[in-house]
């Protein structure tokens, strides 16, 4: 993984990975090694500008968009699958009902 090396260089820099891995182990090394974006793909890339949500979330999300916006704003981005995980896994060691 390039990230480290990109970090050490220059570690103002926003690093966005846009992938086709959703596996845990994966995805914790890149949040280790510093990225403020994480995207799974599922299909091609073009598919990420036209997610089709519930009509209550806006009907169309284009989460490249979004996630490049909330980035330059020095925010940070997780793929919803990956948001998804991560709150169930969190549910699961505090005991709650999923």
């Amino acid at each position: 993984m390039v990230v480290p090396l990109i970090k050490y260089r220059s570690p103002a820099t926003s690093v966005i990975i846009i992938t086709d891995f959703s596996n845990d182990a994966y995805f914790q090394r890149a949040i280790c090694s510093g990225v403020t974006g994480y995207l799974v793909k599922e299909a091609d890339i073009d598919s990420l500008r036209r997610v089709h949500t519930p009509a209550a979330c806006g009907g169309v999300v284009d989460y490249l968009a979004v996630m490049i916006r909330t980035v330059y704003k020095g925010g940070c981005f997780l793929s919803p699958k990956i948001s998804a995980r991560l709150f169930t896994v969190q549910a699961i060691a505090q005991g709650l009902a999923i």
